[in-house]
């Protein structure tokens, strides 16, 4: 067990009761056998909810008035299916966690989920944005992949051994353009090589302030980013992100996987 504070989320919050109540969330994880199949199912329908968009006017944290704002044309992107999933996962009794990755030249690129799968007893990345809905396997394999294992196989140069599984037929999209899976894997593994986890998840019951949508998670105080040998930190890359300036991004960073890698409180 980590010795760092991580926030959950109390799943039954009266927010997420009333999500429960407003939204066919159980009617959707019906026909599933285990809890993976469930988290896939959930995810799909998430996915499925608006079209990735620029959120205008960027939301609290809190999935009803996500749902509320996409539904109405206020559209949402990345932050916005990750935080719609994690609270129907809560709801549902899932550990569930915000991540955030970005590649060589971004390291903001994209925020998404991990959630805790009892049965695997491991922490594995569901992407529920519409542009991608999907997990990640070695190719060959069927269990899927956390967001280090990831991190590692794109750092190691082995990222060609990661594989998308999309729930869109024909392939995942970039940006709301169908793509192959080759394309989709090489352009969203890579997003790997970042890797921060976002510890705050009680956004409903301890509401952060507002703030604008590219610091969305109060990043330097809330989020947890893993360093190693073989990923050169932001703060001393060659490359320039006109949004992101070459500076520490969070005020903790770790090197150990037991601090991002534990079993839930309260788990299975």
């Amino acid at each position: 067990m980590t010795d760092l504070n991580f926030q959950y989320e109390d799943p039954c919050h009266p927010r997420l009761m009333e999500l429960l109540e407003r939204e066919p969330i159980q009617q959707v994880i019906a026909p599933s056998k285990d809890d993976l199949e469930q988290l896939i199912l959930l995810r799909h329908w998430v996915a499925w909810q608006w079209r990735a968009k620029k959120p205008r006017p960027y939301p609290r944290h809190d999935a009803i008035e996500i749902l509320n704002n996409a539904r109405s044309g206020g559209g949402g992107f990345c932050g916005q299916f990750a935080m719609l999933y994690i609270q129907c996962c809560v709801a549902l009794s899932h550990h569930a966690r915000t991540i955030e990755i970005g590649s060589k030249d971004n390291p903001v690129s994209h925020f998404l989920t991990e959630v805790w799968i009892p049965e695997l007893q491991k922490w594995v990345v569901m992407e529920p944005d519409s542009n991608i809905n999907a997990h990640y396997v070695l190719k060959g394999q069927k269990t899927p992949l956390s967001g280090l294992e990831i991190h590692e196989k794109v750092v190691n140069g082995q990222a060609n051994q990661v594989e998308l599984v999309s729930m869109w037929p024909g392939g995942p999209r970039f940006y709301n353009k169908r793509v192959s899976y080759e394309e989709g894997r090489d352009k969203w593994v890579n997003y790997f090589y970042y890797l921060r986890i976002v510890f705050k998840q009680d956004f409903l019951s301890k509401p952060c302030r507002i703030i604008p949508y590219d610091d969305t998670f109060e990043r330097y105080e809330t989020t947890i980013e893993w360093r190693d040998d073989k990923t050169i930190p932001w703060e001393k890359s060659e490359h320039r992100a006109s949004h992101a300036p070459n500076q520490q991004l969070c005020r903790r960073e770790t090197w150990r996987k037991e601090d991002l890698y534990f079993k839930p409180r309260g788990s299975r």
